[in-house]
């Protein structure tokens, strides 16, 4: 009898379902994984972001107890400079800087000939077009 219903085609039916609903229990327990990891990976990203964050601000803190660096940060971003001290501007864009010393440089898109224009847009001089 025993060996009848392990021979049956009922129980055999029945054991395929249930390793089918078995595979898809483990398929869908798997992506559920596989996303959870996803977002802890991107959290230890950001907590790493946020650590290097922090370091700068740390860094940032300790320059601003310096009186050079504060110094240099005033003549780079302000423009300062010392009472005896002469300074030199250096352009990287001949044309800019031909211009500014010929003081004919147009204010506005407008003044240029549309041939002008183009040729400046060409090779990456001027403003946007207006």
């Amino acid at each position: 009898m025993f060996s009848k219903i392990l021979q049956s085609k009922w129980l055999a039916g029945l054991m395929a379902t249930v390793v089918v609903w078995l595979g898809a229990s483990v398929y869908k327990i798997q992506s559920s994984v596989n996303q959870v990891n996803k977002e802890a990976d991107n959290l230890k990203q950001k907590i790493g972001e946020a650590e290097n964050s922090i370091a700068e601000n740390d860094q940032l803190r300790e320059n601003i107890k310096n009186e050079s660096y504060l110094e240099q940060l005033a003549r780079l971003r302000l423009n300062f400079k010392k009472p005896d001290e002469n300074v030199v501007f250096v352009y990287r864009n001949r044309y800019n800087a031909d211009a500014i010393a010929n003081s004919q440089l147009p204010i506005t898109n407008s003044e240029l000939k549309w041939w002008e224009k183009i040729w400046q847009w060409t090779v990456g001089l001027a403003r946007p077009f207006k």
